[in-house]
């Protein structure tokens, strides 16, 4: 009787070990994986791109566009094979350089997420004001994403960006760039999410 219980208690660590290394992880069971976007601002501003909303951003690119009496620099892109069962995670990230106290200009910083005109976009204000009292020169804003109610089981899809706002100089995009470079030295946005 002995014998017959250690087998079938042997049997029954077997599986659960097999069944143990063979679970992939994240909800879909598909893994992990990070999204993740970058821009140094040190560059040439000949390096900038007008953006266009019907194309995806590129990765590590830096976009620009005016609107009236304001210029936008922008990054972003697109994540697509989501999971929707489980909350993404999405960082906005931003630092300011040491010149960043000299600005005259009041800047808006804002990440967004978008995955539906009408049910579902997030959007965080991060910064509104003069870039001054910024501990550590880092600003960081962490957010959750729930697209379960959208997307219900099938793959997801969201669009990210990170926008700088601000009155322009009134002397062309070289010294909009100018003015963006001497406040703001890094870009980013990082997000983790399960694999569909």
């Amino acid at each position: 009787m002995k014998k017959h219980i250690f087998k079938t208690i042997t049997l029954f660590s077997y599986i659960l070990i097999i069944t143990a290394c063979t679970k992939k992880d994240g909800a879909c069971d598909n893994g992990y994986s990070e999204y993740i976007n970058e821009v140094i601002i040190d560059g040439s501003f000949n390096e900038l791109k007008r953006i266009n909303y019907a194309e995806d951003q590129l990765p590590s690119t830096l976009y620009y566009e005016y609107s009236g009496n304001n210029v936008r620099f922008i990054i972003g892109g697109t994540v697509d094979q989501i999971c929707a069962s489980e909350h993404m995670k999405v960082r906005y990230s931003f630092f300011t350089t040491d010149k960043a106290s000299g600005q005259t200009k009041p800047m808006k910083i804002k990440g967004e997420a978008l995955w539906d005109i009408f049910l579902g976009n997030d959007e965080i204000i991060m910064h509104q004001g003069l870039l001054i009292d910024i501990p550590n020169n880092i600003r960081e804003s962490t957010r959750e994403l729930g697209l379960k109610q959208v997307f219900e089981e099938s793959a997801a899809k969201v669009y990210f960006l990170l926008t700088i706002e601000f009155e322009t100089t009134g002397s062309g995009l070289e010294a909009d760039y100018l003015y963006l470079k001497n406040g703001i030295q890094y870009l980013s946005i990082v997000s983790k999410y399960s694999k569909y």
